[in-house]
């Protein structure tokens, strides 16, 4: 499921409902940080129960990503680009 801007409370359980039956998401949300996103409770709520594999933050460049964090063991770990 490609989903663009997460937004409310009802798009982030839709996405968690999603990962646990197995469906890969691709979702996007405005934000200036991983720490930044993950203010949001929910949009955090779904991203620390493992809805995401990945995260990254994009620059203000077009296409141009800034960090790369995988989830892994409970915690976000950041990548190398």
């Amino acid at each position: 499921i490609v989903m663009d801007e997460i937004g409310s409370k009802e798009d982030a359980e839709a996405i968690f409902d999603a990962s646990r039956m197995g469906v890969s998401v691709l979702a996007s949300a405005h934000a200036a940080s991983l720490d930044d996103a993950l203010s949001r409770r929910m949009l955090s709520n779904a991203m620390n129960a493992g809805a995401f594999g990945w995260a990254c933050v994009l620059g203000p460049s077009v296409g141009k990503i800034n960090h790369l964090y995988a989830f892994s063991e409970g915690k976000w770990l950041q990548k190398s680009l």
